[in-house]
């Protein structure tokens, strides 16, 4: 083994036996906040829960802070955003979407909270044919074996 071999084994083996290791192998969520980790030949940090595709453990470098990660020269991912609030915000983005999604459900006869069938903000044509949908494919069936 060279020299250069036995660095890259060595920080891989460091890597490997960290806690934060097990962290960002499994993208774990609740590791948010407590550190972040960059990858030295990308040159950018990210979040332990990043989505993008796992570093070899001889090119990770963890970091208590975003700041730390900065002066030592990474940029933020631009996929986990590491530099925008933690995602914790995320719960009002996915209850805005669960808001907006609320007229479309009442238009394909679901009912409101409140028991009505309202039909609120949709096109009459939008209505009647999310109504036709269920029927389409038996009058087809029909009309193919008639």
């Amino acid at each position: 083994m060279t020299a250069a071999e036995d660095k890259h084994a060595a920080a891989r083996t460091a890597t490997q036996q960290d806690p934060r290791w097990a962290a960002l192998v499994a993208r774990d969520r609740a590791a948010e906040g407590r550190f972040f980790y960059s990858v030295r030949t990308t040159g950018v940090y990210c979040r332990p829960s990043c989505a993008a595709r796992l570093a070899r453990p001889e090119n990770v470098r963890f970091h208590l802070t975003r700041a730390e990660a900065e002066r030592a020269g990474f940029r933020p991912c631009k996929r986990c955003r590491p530099d925008q609030p933690l995602p914790v915000e995320e719960r009002h983005a996915a209850a805005k979407v669960v808001e907006a999604r609320r007229p479309i459900e009442v238009a394909d006869g679901q009912r409101n909270p409140d028991g009505s069938r309202e039909r609120s903000g949709l096109a009459p044509t939008t209505s009647s044919v999310s109504s036709r949908r269920p029927r389409a494919p038996r009058r087809l069936w029909r009309g193919a074996a008639s």
